[in-house]
């Protein structure tokens, strides 16, 4: 199957209608234009899904999550599961080609059982549901509590009315819980810094040497420089039209930004700031590239001591002179990533 949407160079120089969003709302618009002989554009910011490519696992989903709080943006910005946390009202979003409607059935409340017992219903409908809950009960109720938009006692009502078990509802609860509040605590903490005096020089590269341990999820670096301009000391940072892996941003009061501002939001849409980050995927103890279950089996033979052989510190995920809990959830928080 073929992708339905257009690479950017693509567009064209001129629509009569541009719509933006391809959701519920966006998509039925653009079509009915369309078919009453306008030219339309549809702007999406997500990606596309081709079937086979949405996640069905863990990681897979995790990794397509972002949130956004009043004060920082949590995960990547194409993220297909889009959070809003706000102090009156909390959203859930799909990010992607279709919009909403991608997640819809992911999201949809858990219906009182005496709705299910109406003999008009189908009977395998009903077994499927009930089906459903029994295996992977567990999974929904552990993705649900990694998530802060749904309040806990919201999730203990929907999961009182399945028949997930007690003891499963209490573990996986406790668990999810504890993981979270790991996440979202460490979210956006400085892990390290380096004041520098830069020489005088032109299109040199300068290396700042830092050691820290990154938190999954992602790594923003930024560059501080203090106004030189009176004493003529200017300092320019290497940029290009290229590809980039994130968004460069800018952030100068005296130029209109006086919060974190996309290079793009202030005319400058080549501004790709230029920026070589080496480090290690310290969640890949056994450097095979990705997270994966032979990394989870070296955690557990060396747990509580990275001395012993044929231990060492890297099993040492998060650095703390000690094999422990610490590092076996910074693993299962990375577990089926790809280290580069």
């Amino acid at each position: 199957m073929g992708h339905l949407s257009s690479q950017i160079e693509a567009m064209k120089s001129h629509y009569t209608v541009v719509v933006i969003g391809s959701g519920y709302g966006g998509g039925m618009s653009a079509s009915r234009l369309a078919r009453a002989g306008q030219k339309v554009c549809v702007m999406e910011r997500g990606k596309e899904f081709l079937p086979g490519e949405f996640p069905d696992t863990l990681p897979e989903a995790t990794a397509e999550l972002q949130v956004d709080i009043p004060d920082k943006h949590i995960g990547s910005k194409t993220g297909l599961f889009d959070f809003h946390v706000n102090d009156d009202i909390n959203v859930l979003v799909g990010c992607g080609l279709g919009g909403t409607s991608l997640i819809n059935a992911n999201v949809v409340i858990e219906s009182d059982p005496r709705v299910f017992k109406n003999p008009a219903w189908p009977k395998a409908l009903i077994g499927d549901l009930n089906d459903g809950i029994k295996k992977d009960g567990a999974f929904y109720l552990f993705t649900l509590r990694l998530v802060p938009a749904f309040p806990f006692f919201v999730i203990n009502l929907l999961m009182g009315l399945t028949p997930i078990r007690v003891l499963t509802f209490y573990l996986v609860s406790q668990v999810g819980m504890f993981l979270g509040t790991i996440v979202y605590v460490n979210a956006g903490t400085q892990i390290a810094e380096s004041i520098t005096t830069v020489a005088d020089q032109v299109l040199t590269i300068e290396c700042f040497p830092l050691s820290g341990v990154a938190a999954s999820g992602g790594l923003t670096v930024e560059i501080f420089t203090p106004n030189g301009q009176a004493p003529g000391h200017i300092f320019f940072i290497g940029s290009n039209p290229n590809g980039q892996l994130g968004l460069s941003y800018i952030q100068a009061a005296d130029c209109g930004a006086p919060d974190p501002t996309p290079t793009a939001d202030i005319g400058e849409p080549g501004m790709h700031i230029v920026m070589k980050v080496h480090g290690k995927c310290s969640a890949d103890v056994n450097g095979d590239g990705s997270v994966n279950v032979l990394d989870l089996v070296q955690i557990l033979l060396c747990f509580g001591d990275p001395a012993t052989p044929p231990c060492d510190t890297g099993q040492d995920i998060n650095g703390d002179g000690a094999v422990n809990v610490l590092d076996l959830i910074e693993l299962l928080l990375s577990f089926g990533q790809t280290c580069p």
